[in-house]
């Protein structure tokens, strides 16, 4: 029951040049966030995978907001590693 638990709170983020993507699993509902809209782009860096990490952090919150509907989701803590 434990691995079930823990599924429910998968999550996929996919990030490009162009857009960062969050599917929520347990639900499937996926959101995006068009970034050439942006002045600045935090992932388009040409060394690093981050270039602003807490305008990027701000961006996959906003968007992982977006796929989580109910009370229960809106408590989960997830772990984001890239």
């Amino acid at each position: 029951m434990r691995f079930l638990e823990k599924l429910s709170a998968l999550f996929y983020i996919t990030v490009d040049e162009q857009r960062v993507s969050v599917l929520n699993v347990k639900r499937d509902i996926r959101a995006e966030k068009d970034l050439t809209l942006l002045s600045e782009n935090p992932f388009a860096h040409p060394r690093v995978l981050i270039g602003d990490v807490e305008v990027a952090k701000n961006i996959i919150v906003e968007t992982l907001k977006q796929t989580l509907t109910g009370v229960s989701d809106r408590l989960l803590k997830p772990v984001i590693i890239f």
